[in-house]
């Protein structure tokens, strides 16, 4: 009797072990799935709050929720979020917007931070007035970075004579798929072959970049109070991003080789759009055809807004 019990017991505990395990295998599957999408920060107003209709006697009470659902966290010295579009001698708010901190998507934090600010406001309503409509404009300005790792085939002896034998990988355009967790996205690259001089061959990359999260891109030094939102009068404070790094594994930073970039190493976006140029390093025209991941570091401020037009009566 005390063996099956005994037996029992490790059965018991083989199977419990067996359903954890089981549960442990599928979290790898989504290790890297918080590396995609197009979005960064989401701002909505919640229900009802502010509403459309109130009286002058009410105060104006104003909720916004908060989503970082990209990759990089939000929240430091310079972020900022700002509310306008009303007569500041009508509306007021007496309390500074705080940006909250906002962790990205991670590994052990597939959806990224979540939080709701709420902030009131008093109103003065002019006597002569029976009403007053206005929009409210709630806009954030942050930092955020693109980290980017697209799978390219290099081969350095794409002009031999075919022999052939089976080649790891075909030269040509790499996806950067449904974007990389931020806003601003490696749409893809053309890679090309072309000599580097004797009997080496190098890549050209031909990176194309664009803006895909509906916000405004700002060049990171600007994206302080002193300038966002209401100060960006300099064309050149827009539309800027930093090329932090372009380089494959083991062979060291190429960004050097990149153009056009300008004397802080950043890309004019046009249309939202850029594409630079850069070369690998050489290689010998031997070396077999491979596979490898280029890894690319973007670097710019972010701006983003939302609005509700609401109408402030006088009250009977």
């Amino acid at each position: 009797m005390r063996r099956m019990l005994v037996l029992a017991v490790v059965i018991s505990l083989l199977l419990i072990t067996g359903c954890i395990g089981s549960r442990r295998s599928d979290s790898p599957s989504s290790v890297n799935d918080y590396h995609t999408g197009t979005k960064a920060l989401e701002m909505k107003f919640l229900q009802n709050n502010p509403p459309s209709i109130l009286y002058d006697v009410e105060r104006l009470s104003v909720s916004l929720e908060m989503f970082n659902h990209g990759t990089y966290d939000i929240g430091n010295a310079n972020a900022r979020l700002d509310i306008s579009g009303f007569d500041p001698n009508i509306i007021f708010f007496p309390q500074v917007l705080v940006f909250p901190e906002l962790k990205g998507k991670s590994t052990y934090n597939p959806d990224g931070d979540y939080s709701i600010v709420e902030y009131t406001g008093s109103i003065s309503l002019p006597p002569e007035a029976d009403h007053y409509d206005t929009p409210l404009i709630v806009t954030a300005c942050y930092n955020y970075e693109t980290d980017a790792s697209i799978p390219v085939c290099i081969d350095p002896g794409i002009y031999s004579v075919d022999t052939g034998i089976d080649r790891a990988c075909t030269v040509g355009r790499a996806s950067g798929g449904s974007g990389q967790g931020a806003p601003v996205a490696v749409q893809g690259i053309d890679v090309q072959m072309t000599s580097a001089g004797g009997e080496m061959m190098q890549g050209l990359l031909r990176i194309d970049i664009s803006n895909n999260g509906g916000g405004k891109v700002i060049d990171p030094q600007y994206i302080g109070p002193a300038f966002c939102p209401h100060n960006l009068r300099n064309a050149n404070y827009l539309n800027r991003v930093q090329i932090v790094y372009v380089r494959l594994p083991g062979g060291g930073d190429i960004t050097g080789s990149c153009h056009p970039l300008d004397d802080f190493g950043s890309v004019l976006l046009r249309n939202d759009k850029a594409t630079i140029t850069c070369k690998t390093q050489p290689f010998a025209r031997q070396t077999p055809p491979f596979k490898t991941a280029l890894e690319i570091k973007l670097r710019y401020g972010y701006m983003d807004s939302i609005r509700k037009d609401i109408r402030i009566k006088r009250t009977p």
